[in-house]
């Protein structure tokens, strides 16, 4: 089956629940496993799913702003997210 084949109105009923719980990846392993989509696109129609659902894309618009939230670029020391990637002399 290709993604031409499968429509966002096609997906699973876990899919769509895993959506609903903000787990994008979820949905997209479960497209695979269900329609035995490559993982682009399994990734398309769940981005297509999501782009046809403004709910889900305010949903996501605000789990990714909680999450950034959480993350504290410095660590004990002080050390900011710019030291992080380079290397340690």
């Amino acid at each position: 089956m290709n993604a031409n084949n499968t429509s966002p109105q096609q997906l699973s009923a876990a899919a769509m629940a895993a959506l609903q719980r903000g787990n994008k990846i979820d949905a997209i392993k479960l497209a695979r496993q269900e329609t035995g989509l490559g993982l682009k696109e399994a990734k398309d129609v769940i981005d297509a799913y999501i782009a046809s659902n403004p709910a889900l894309q305010e949903q996501a618009t605000h789990a990714i702003a909680r999450w950034l939230a959480r993350l504290d670029f410095h660590d004990h020391r002080g050390v900011g997210c710019d030291r992080l990637f380079l290397p340690r002399r």
